[in-house]
């Protein structure tokens, strides 16, 4: 079966089973011999059973023309009495829409649906073409070598389902976007769900016997009877990189979904958010998440204060003390995390002495699990207040134990978060904080997005399988909080671990982004700012694992790399400590590694914050639009514990539009040098107040970028 629409051909099998064919022009998108179904179904029944079903397992398939669209209708799949309808209807200039409904499930329940099945060519760059792929996990990846995630341990592929397995492409969670690219030879294939409702979903990759699948699997809200897929999942081609992949999605979004409020037009956003306060991390007990917990030199609390000073002086910004270990039950135990351990007095004097020179207090808390063991603090029990109504229940209906931290930190359970006593349990711990005086709040710690768990449960009152309402039962959550806030007439605001997902970003406006983490196995890019920048502004986040991952001895100056990339992406800066106030490479890095170079670290700060400050119509008002390219001679190159490498230019840029419709192109320097680079432009701005210079010439001109700094260019 052969489907046009303007120069993009769509080819089918002559079952239907199978697409085998998405060629535009000369161009062909799909592996050779893509073996996957246009659509696989998920079904579960009576606890335990489950069962796959697909395109291929039809007894009948027939195709019928519908004006301009394409219907495919596949009868009897197996033994059952499902019938399953596949619309194909063209899209934009050149693309395809995919939406699926079914019917005759009966009482079977319709865990989750994918569609449309294929694989991409594996011409990356590891295997020695050009290509790339654009994973919307973790704030954006871009793929160079699927075959590192076979080999990186957690981030392995896994079927998403029962429990988080942490960072993976969930969403609404550890992936906070709706859409991938498959991109070569500067052609590229978008592919996105234009889900406005927000449905859990799958974003996923993985290797497949003839390329590299992309999946999207719609977890279906426990369906019965029949089921209408309410979104359309897109397939359109495009020219360029992964910034005009970005745009077409953002450009789908501001038509089609309701927003929350700009960071221009938000009221609850507090002043201090726009003074870009850096984020300084550090335990007070122990000096990694596990093992001993001994208090250390930054207990008592105030003992931090003088190098929050020193700090504050060396990067002429505003410091935001984050502690962790700070909670009076155990670190990383939730929900419980108030009083603090020491008392409500000391703690108070604390935050009131940050806030007596203009700095800032925040906390690390731990998410909507329930810890019923503590191995960092045996003692912990809150057994007296366990309900297991609140706790969620895989797909055998059991209790089982979280994957989401478990040990050696600790022993527990992931709640689900539908019951309105979750709610309750956690704006009553937050308001506690608040009440103190605290200004951010990072209560959904491991709740990646956050993202709930999926919960099975019969007798909870939701549907017994994953789907939206467990997104609108987390702003319910984040709803109550900050009506409790409110009540108190506090401006704190609360966050989660990595990037809050598309549904939740007007709830949680600042959160730990950790885009290191994709070192792993991608190499980051900052396509969630490029989205979603005009509605919130992130901090760099505590880096954790980068000692891991990171060749900290070949790579001496990737701590100053990490932070101007931060910059560049419109994000806030995060320092972590070890001991005697220094700076460390990130969280979790063991004390006894040998630190960073500090004074380069506060100068980068230094300079890139009054470019931050300046600019920040463009920089934490604006939007990321596409830049002018570059021509720099030289390359960073990020070398991996593994034995690999990310190789870069030498210079960072990112282009910016402010509300008026001007913008600036920022060009970044982490290196200790000045580097050369050509760009067309028409004016230079060598500094934060510079009113610029103007240049006459046609051609790209010449301009030298100081050492740990930048220059702005339109």
């Amino acid at each position: 079966m052969i489907y046009n629409n303007n120069g993009t051909t769509l080819v089918l099998s002559d079952d239907g089973s199978r697409i085998i064919s998405l060629v535009h022009g000369e161009r062909e998108f799909l592996a050779e011999g893509n073996e996957r179904p246009v659509f696989t179904l998920k079904l579960i029944r009576n606890y335990g059973e489950k069962r796959y079903l697909s395109a291929a397992d039809a007894r009948t398939v027939e195709f019928r023309r519908e004006g301009d669209a394409l219907r495919l209708v596949y009868s009897g799949i197996k033994d059952t009495e499902i019938c399953a309808e596949v619309l194909v209807t063209p899209y934009g200039v050149c693309g395809f829409a995919w939406k699926i409904s079914l019917s005759g499930l009966g009482d079977t329940v319709l865990e989750s649906v994918e569609l449309p099945g294929f694989s991409v060519p594996d011409d990356l760059c590891g295997s020695g073409g050009d290509g790339v792929i654009l994973w919307p996990a973790l704030e954006g990846q871009l793929v160079e070598d699927a075959a590192l995630r076979e080999h990186a341990d957690w981030f392995r592929y896994h079927e998403i389902g029962e429990q988080s397995r942490g960072y993976c492409g969930y969403y609404p969670g550890p992936c906070p976007m709706q859409f991938m690219a498959y991109i070569s030879g500067g052609e590229g294939l978008y592919f996105a769900a234009h889900d406005a409702s927000h449905n859990p979903k799958t974003m996923e990759f993985y290797r497949t016997g003839s390329g590299i699948a992309l999946e999207t699997r719609l977890f279906a809200n426990g369906a019965t009877g029949s089921f209408d897929m309410n979104y359309e999942v897109v397939t359109d081609i495009f020219s360029g990189d992964w910034h005009d992949a970005a745009e077409l999605y953002r450009s789908w979004m501001s038509d089609n979904c309701i927003m929350p409020p700009k960071l221009s037009e938000n009221k609850r956003i507090p002043d201090w958010y726009f003074d870009s306060p850096v984020v300084v991390c550090y335990p007070i007990k122990g000096t990694v998440d596990t093992g001993d917990m001994s208090l250390n030199e930054y207990y008592p609390y105030s003992n931090i204060l003088p190098h929050v000073d020193r700090f504050s002086e060396k990067t002429g910004s505003r410091i935001m003390a984050l502690p962790m270990h700070w909670e009076g039950t155990a670190p990383w135990a939730p929900p419980y995390v108030w009083p603090p351990f020491g008392g409500e007095e000391q703690f108070r004097d604390f935050v009131a002495a940050l806030h007596s020179k203009g700095n800032l207090a925040g906390v690390y808390c731990s998410g909507i699990g329930w810890t019923t063991y503590s191995y960092l603090n045996p003692e912990l029990d809150i057994s007296d207040r366990y309900d297991e109504r609140l706790i969620s229940k895989n797909f055998f209906g059991k209790i089982t134990q979280s994957k989401v931290l478990g040990p050696p930190i600790r022993q527990g359970y992931d709640m689900c978060p539908y019951d309105s006593r979750v709610a309750e349990i956690v704006a009553r711990e937050v308001s506690s904080i608040a009440a103190a005086g605290v200004d951010y709040a990072q209560y959904f710690d491991q709740n990646l997005g956050g993202e709930s768990c999926f919960c099975y449960a019969k007798d909870h009152g939701h549907p017994e399988a994953p789907g939206v309402w467990q997104n609108e039962a987390m702003k319910r959550i984040f709803s109550r909080v900050y009506e409790e806030l409110d009540k108190l007439g506090k401006k704190l605001i609360i966050g989660c671990e990595g990037a809050a997902s598309e549904p939740f970003i007007g709830y949680l406006p600042f959160n730990d982004l950790r885009f290191n983490i994709g070192y792993k196995m991608t190499k980051p890019v900052p396509a969630y700012s490029y989205v979603f920048h005009e509605y919130l502004n992130n901090f760099m986040g505590n880096q954790n694992c980068v000692h891991l991952f990171v060749d900290l001895d070949k790579s001496p100056d990737n701590l100053l790399f990490r932070l101007a990339y931060a910059f560049a992406a419109g994000d806030m800066f995060t320092l972590t400590l070890c001991g005697g106030g220094r700076i460390s490479w990130a969280w979790t890095t063991p004390w006894d590694v040998t630190p960073p170079e500090e004074e380069p670290v506060f100068e980068l700060i230094k300079n890139l914050n009054g470019w931050r400050r300046a600019y920040r119509d463009y920089l934490a008002l604006g939007k990321m639009v596409k830049p002018t390219e570059l021509d720099a001679s030289g390359e960073y190159v990020l070398h991996l514990k593994d034995g690999g490498k990310l190789v870069y230019p030498p210079l960072i840029t990112t282009r910016w539009q402010s509300a008026d419709g001007s913008e600036r192109q920022l060009i970044v320097n982490h290196s200790q040098k000045p580097v050369l680079c050509c760009v067309n432009c028409s004016t230079v701005y060598d500094t934060p107040d510079s009113i610029g210079r103007p240049c006459q010439s046609q051609t790209a001109i010449e301009i030298t970028i100081p050492p740990l700094s930048a220059v702005a260019v339109d």
